[in-house]
């Protein structure tokens, strides 16, 4: 079907737009353009029917505000859909427009959605939230084909486009505009979807502008994009009657009232003397009743009679009273149609208030979700101000919730609904509107019949910045901080600080009340400081939950997910508002049990022992416009501010800089033997209980960290301490403010990148290290930790079977260092190529250096290149494909090398990779090394990841060529237990990285006598040059057996840790052999996932594996790869937000490729299948159901 829509509409538009005669001026109605979807669901019955449910839910508002949002469904197909009609069309032409726009949509199914731009009127649906969109890569533009053939025309185009930009984002994204000179003018027309803010507004016409210009000299262009709708014409298109009824005003029909009656001369200066006298006495009546007037009419809302409302409400009897507020009453009415309707009654006799009424009317007449309340219209009169909206039978949750016999009618699955809707108006608000609500609580969540929430009373609401950013407090007056105390955030209400998190906070209070029953401002214990809020988290602390659930919900309560929403709600009320959950994460908390919670830390306030009422606030308080409550919770602020120097935070903070319960000041003695005896075995149980519950109760530790950005600086102080702490308190800290931050790359669950694995013989090997605390830049510093380095190095490499010229002890002048990271290494080395070939060549020809890698090569590289000074245009990385497994094609090294030669470039080096970081791909050693041997180019060889592998024979195989390599590192932190910062170099001559690395000033001048010197090198071809060479370089007497090296020009930093002492322990205290099979494990396990996927028709394995990962993706559906990009995409997602497990993924020839990479120290085969299980799990809702 969407074939015959696309083959008809590619006839018509021609006729339509591009007609050479202008006579033939096209409908409102007219198809601009459309587009179908390439991607399509597999159910195209449930797709059609959440079409048709959306389509009914804004149907009315289609009508009314002519413009509408909805979504419907379960993702991955849960459908959006927006429409909207240009401003200037009246209600008819709007519906007339949009039946005839969503019919045309309704073709493009079973694709998973689309576009249809009328001339009048807009329509989208598709399964993601685009709302936000001002442009996309679909955007197109139109051009007439009659041309306009004078100069001026141009230029009136550009300035009424212009003009546009400029006036639409701050006229509710609509504007017209009409130039001319002489007998020629140009008409212009601009909308936005409402959507967008003013910000995504203006950028989507600008971008609409620079598209419709460039059809000049065309006599129309039109410009149709994601988010608005620009044209320009040489014609009035746009309805001139129906923009003229927009505008019209009283201020109008007085004017010609005035001038009808100018003949009548006594009546005319009656009511002029009149007037004069009413604007004296109320000038500011006047203006206030216009603005109010107007804003209906600026929302696109239905302007009420108040005699409509009257009779609605039998004149506001008091029998229509559903409650009373802030600002005024609320009223049930009954339209002469027999709806229902809830109207606001405001009086509005101050600023705030008119404010309040004007912000909730704005606010809301942008925002359309099935978990917001309605807005029908407004009504002002003299008096009074009126907004109505759809009527929910069951009122407010407060007079149900709190109620003790009504409350009984709230069941669990009832609850959970309304938790959840809230959630998801919230997650709307957050996301898709930028809007801060300020004011949730229990009664201003509305209930329908079926009890679904609705989220109501926007009149405290504030849009905020895009991203996300906290609204400075600076920009928030004190009088402008409102809401109700008990749902305040601690940050809002000491510091003003205003975000999303503030929502959050609100809303987990409510989600306690929701589930126990009881309002946080009375609740009553033994403790008469005690809230709600703390009570539930101390119930948590000590494991009696269950306490504090609502008896009324039944027997048949399921306890267990009550508990686990409880816990949530305790997430959302954490004092850092960093680590409270996002709507979106709550949803997905509350929505599946797979999702590990994390432990919540403690609840603001938890330990205040005064009342509220005796703190002075830093502002007067506001409170919000429903039935908020203060009765002295206890609450302070978030730091606990009792005056401008003081702190009372629970923690016995007492006054500026001093503490209550603090450490006596002594004098310090930062290293004392005893101290650290003690302390660090205090140290040691409290690494070695982590690493043991990170196998006993791994539901505490989520292997990716679910913070957000920002979490902690409002957990620490703003400062440091005056005086000491213990390091209980410390740890203390570290367990609950640090933790929470951490990604745990040593979790037996962690498969995402290459691991970084430590072992306890690292361990001790760095405490060693930080306990000599040796720096060991030159050989005299630290004789030890050089001669060291030395031996362990040549040890390794021969475990690693390196050619002899790569050993210290060799033949040759070659050796090893230990590097911070393989980045390091990478660095030194292209140092030391480029100044090897500078040498050569002059210092002149740098611009001409040319350096060789792939794809798949490590970014180090890139980076490493350009800080030596290689432009970015002679980095040749060269295409890999699934032909060579993604390693380096030779051939295509061996054509650039010589059409860079024929071109003038100087070829210098080349970076080979074994176990690349996206696959583990291995490029072909031998006929590199031959190319590099035949051009005289330096080969390095990065095998950070892989190069462990080869201590076993089995592998060794990968660096075979390895003898032409001219440098060659390794990571032994990844697969050799050593820690963090410990990776291994081997040059062929060291004098290269030598004299590109050397410094040598006064300071480090020192004389070594002969008998202190241990004898390392021998063998050398011309000591005597040799030896002469040394003098001159370090300034140093040797004979000729004895030679030093001074690693500080080996490296980049001088100073170095006894990085050795760590690699020499994992080596001495495991031995080679357990280490061999210790990577023959993590092999193993990787291979045992890879049948799990092999085993699977729903995934495929899509590069060989060499090592242990596994690169694996969703198989593609009837070869649709963006399709299959996208449900890769879902999968990683859902899986890593779980907590329990974390993969990677990486792009292998455009396609989006999921890594699994076993390497954690801990990992065993029941956490390989318990991760298969987890994303097997997952997977079943992106793939078809006929796969399992």
């Amino acid at each position: 079907m969407a074939s015959t829509l696309i083959s008809s509409l590619a006839v018509v538009l021609p006729l339509t737009l591009l007609a050479p005669s202008m006579s033939m001026k096209i409908s409102r109605i007219d198809v601009l353009g459309y587009i179908c979807n390439n991607g399509t669901v597999s159910n195209e019955e449930a797709y059609r029917r959440s079409y048709q449910i959306n389509l009914d839910a804004i149907r009315g508002d289609m009508r009314h505000v002519k413009f509408g949002t909805h979504e419907y469904g379960d993702p991955p197909e849960r459908m959006y859909v927006l429409s909207q009609c240009v401003s200037d069309l009246s209600s008819d032409e709007c519906s007339l427009c949009w039946s005839r726009a969503t019919d045309l949509l309704s073709q493009c199914f079973p694709a998973t959605g689309g576009w249809f731009h009328l001339d009048g009127c807009f329509v989208r649906a598709d399964n993601y939230s685009f709302y936000q969109e001002p442009v996309s890569h679909q955007d197109t533009k139109i051009c007439a084909s009659d041309k306009e053939k004078s100069a001026e025309f141009k230029g009136l185009v550009k300035e009424v486009t212009k003009s546009i930009v400029e006036a639409a984002p701050y006229s509710r994204g609509f504007s017209v505009a009409k130039m001319g000179i002489r007998d020629l003018t140009v008409y212009g027309l601009g909308v936005c979807w409402r959507t967008l803010n003013d910000e995504l507004c203006k950028l989507c016409l600008a971008d609409g502008a620079l598209s419709v210009t460039s059809c000049l000299p065309s006599k129309e262009g039109f410009a149709l994009n994601a988010g608005c709708y620009l044209r320009y014409s040489n014609y009035t298109f746009y309805n001139e009657r129906g923009l003229l009824a927009m505008s019209f005003t009283k201020e109008n029909l007085t004017y010609i009232f005035v001038i009808s009656m100018v003949g009548v001369l006594a009546i005319a200066a009656g009511f002029w003397c009149g007037k004069c006298f009413y604007m004296r006495t109320s000038p500011k009546k006047k203006i206030k009743e216009k603005e109010s007037e107007s804003i209906c009419t600026e929302s696109h809302l239905m302007s009420f009679e108040y005699s409509t409302l009257k009779k609605a409400t039998n004149n506001f009897n008091e029998s229509c009273k559903l409650g009373v507020g802030g600002y005024g009453e609320v009223f049930k009415g009954t339209l002469s149609d027999g709806r229902e309707i809830a109207i606001k009654r405001l009086h509005v006799s101050g600023k705030k208030p008119r404010d309040e009424i004007h912000n909730e009317i704005d606010v809301i007449s942008r925002c359309q979700h099935k978990n917001l309340v309605r807005l029908l219209g407004c009504c002002f009169t003299n008096m009074n101000s009126f907004i109505v909206y759809e009527f929910l039978a069951n009122t407010s949750l407060d007079h149900i919730l709190f109620n003790p016999e009504k409350k009984k009618e709230l069941d669990w699955k009832k609850r959970r609904t309304i938790i959840l809707g809230t959630a998801e108006g919230l997650e709307y608000l957050h996301e898709t509107c930028k809007i801060i609500h300020r004011d949730i609580k229990a009664s201003n969540i509305l209930l329908d019949l079926k009890y679904k929430p609705k989220i109501s009373d926007f009149g405290l609401a504030k849009f905020y910045p895009e991203g996300g950013k906290d609204i400075p407090a600076s920009s928030l007056s004190p009088s402008s901080i409102a809401g109700t105390l008990g749902y305040m955030a601690p940050e809002y209400i000491s510091k003003g600080r205003l975000s999303n998190k503030i929502d959050a906070y609100s809303f987990g209070v409510l989600v306690l009340e929701i589930t126990s029953g009881f309002r946080n401002n009375k609740f009553r214990s033994d403790n008469s400081l005690e809230t709600l809020v703390t009570q539930v988290w101390k119930c948590f602390a000590s494991n009696k939950m269950e306490e504090m659930i609502d008896k009324d919900m039944g027997e048949d309560t399921d306890k267990q997910e009550v508990k686990r929403v409880m816990q949530i709600g305790l997430l959302c009320t954490q004092e850092s508002p960093q680590l409270r959950p996002t709507m979106s994460k709550v949803i997905q908390m509350v929505s599946s049990t797979d999702i590990v919670l994390p432990t919540p830390t403690k609840p603001p306030f938890l330990h205040d022992s005064i009342f509220f009422q005796q703190l002075p606030l830093p502002f007067e308080m506001e409170f919000g416009t429903g039935n908020g409550y203060s009765n002295g919770n206890g609450y302070t602020n978030g730091n606990g501010h009792t005056n401008g120097n003081g702190n009372y935070n629970g923690n016995g903070h007492v006054n500026g800089n001093g503490k209550a319960n603090g450490a006596k000041v002594v004098k310090m003695k930062p290293m004392d033997s005893e101290l650290l005896r003690e302390q660090g075995h205090i140290m040691v149980d409290f690494i070695a209980d982590y690493y043991k519950n990170l196998q006993d109760s791994p539901q505490d530790f989520p292997v990716l960290s679910q913070v957000q950005p920002g979490y902690l600086r409002d957990m620490l102080p703003d400062s440091a301490p005056e005086r000491p702490e213990s390091l209980k308190e410390l740890l203390d800290d570290v367990s609950k403010k640090i933790m929470p931050g951490i990604t745990h790359w040593q979790s037996p669950s962690y498969f995402a990148y290459y691991a970084s694995s430590t072992s306890v013989a690292g361990f001790l090997g760095e405490m060693l290290n930080a306990g000599l605390s040796v720096v060991g830049f030159t050989w005299l510093t630290s004789p030890a930790a050089t001669e060291l380095e030395i031996i362990v190095l040549d040890w390794l490499a021969k475990l690693l079977q390196l050619p002899d010229h790569f050993l210290s002890t060799g033949k040759g002048n070659g050796g090893g260092v230990i590097q911070g990271t393989g980045c390091e290494a990478v660095l030194v080395v292209v140092l030391a190529a480029r100044d090897r070939i500078l040498k050569k060549v002059g210092k002149t020809l740098l611009p001409q250096l040319v350096v060789y890698g792939s794809d798949q090569t490590h970014s180090s590289f890139r980076k490493a290149c350009l800080i030596g000074g290689i432009h970015e245009e002679n980095i040749r990385l060269l295409k890999t494909d699934s032909s060579t497994n993604y390693g380096m094609p030779p051939e295509s090294l061996e054509e650039a090398i010589s059409h860079d030669l024929a071109k003038g470039f100087i070829p210098f080096f080349i970076c080979a990779t074994v176990g690349t970081t996206s696959s583990a791909a291995v490029d072909p050693l031998v006929p590199l090394g031959n190319i590099a041997k035949k051009y005289g180019i330096w080969l390095h060889v990065d095998a950070a990841y892989a190069g462990n592998a080869c201590i076993c024979p089995e592998y060794r195989k990968f660096i075979d060529g390895i003898e032409n390599a001219d440098s060659f590192n390794m990571n032994a932190h990844k697969w050799l237990f050593a820690n963090q910062t410990c990776s291994p170099l081997w040059v062929k001559d060291r004098y290269s990285l030598i004299d590109a690395l050397k410094t040598n000033p006064e300071y480090l001048e020192f004389k070594v006598k002969v008998s202190h010197v241990h004898h390392f090198v021998t063998n050398i071809k011309e000591p005597s040059i040799y030896i002469e060479d040394l003098k001159k370089r370090y300034h140093i007497h040797v004979s000729k057996k004895d030679t030093v090296v001074n690693y500080k020009d080996w490296q980049i930093s001088l100073s170095r840790r006894f990085r050795s002492l760590k690699l020499w322990m994992v080596l001495r205290l495991y031995g080679s052999e357990n280490l061999r099979n210790f990577i023959r494990d993590h092999v193993n396990l990787a291979k045992h996932f890879e049948d799990y996927v092999a085993q699977d028709p729903s995934f495929e394995v899509v590069t060989t594996r060499y090592f242990s990962l596994v690169c694996f993706r969703l198989a593609p559906v009837d070869g649709d790869e963006d399709q299959c990009n996208e449900r890769n995409r879902e999968l990683l997602a859902a899986v890593n937000s779980t907590g329990k497990i974390f993969i990677s993924h990486t792009a292998l020839s455009g396609k989006f490729v999921l890594r699994f990479a076993v390497g954690a120290p801990l990992t065993e085969e029941k956490h390989v299948t318990e991760a298969w299980q987890i994303i097997q799990k997952h997977a079943s809702k992106f793939t078809r159901n006929d796969h399992y």
